[in-house]
This record gives C-alpha cells, sequence and structure tokens, in this order.
C-alpha cells in the first residue's frame, strides 16, 4: 500500500511540473510576439515602434519634420504621400510606405 501511494505522490508532481513547464514555454512565446506591434496585416513594409493617436505632443514634433501622421490607432510619421490604405479582411489600415524618425517618437524594430 506504501508503495502505491509513493508511486501516484511522484506521478502527481511529475504532471505538476510538465505543466507548469508547458504553461510557462508558452507564456514566453506570447510575450515575444506581443513585443511587436504590425500597422497592418501586410508584412511587405518597414515596422517602426510608433506613437498613439492621442500623443499630440509626437504629432506635433511629425508635423515640424514636414510629415504626417499616418495609421489608425498607432501613428507613425510618414512623408505625405506615401500614407496609403490597405484593405484587409474585416477593416482597413493606413500604411506608410516612408517614415520619418521623429526623435522619442519611433524606434526602428
Amino acid at each position: 500500500m506504501s508503495k502505491k501511494i509513493t508511486l501516484f505522490v511522484l506521478l502527481a508532481c511529475v504532471v505538476c511540473i510538465a505543466t507548469l513547464m508547458f504553461s510557462f514555454s508558452t507564456q514566453d512565446g506570447e510575450l515575444k510576439m506581443k513585443k511587436s506591434h504590425s500597422f497592418s496585416a501586410s508584412k511587405n513594409h518597414e515596422w517602426l515602434d510608433g506613437y498613439w493617436s492621442s500623443d499630440t505632443d509626437c504629432q506635433a514634433k511629425c508635423k515640424t519634420a514636414g510629415g504626417m501622421s499616418c495609421g489608425n490607432y498607432q501613428q507613425n510619421c510618414c512623408v505625405g504621400a506615401k500614407c496609403r490604405t490597405e484593405e484587409n479582411f474585416f477593416s482597413s489600415s493606413l500604411i506608410c510606405d516612408q517614415r520619418i524618425t521623429v526623435e522619442g517618437c519611433t524606434t526602428p524594430k
């Protein structure tokens, strides 16, 4: 009887450890995926971390640099003629084909 209890406890420990290892490895992968913000479903353009549409300071810096804010919620400073609309399955996104780097607002990925 004692051997059965020991074996059961050992098996339960192995299952718990395996579950923890699996759950942590999945979370790490999700965290790595959440680092990048995409501004559209298209993967054929340069990605930059941008600024929120409510950030008036970055919008003013972009306008001073001779650009325009391009994007829906996350935005980047863009050469005016290079901001285009891209249709997705459920909505449309604003894509910038030529970005202007704005100090403190945009960083390349």
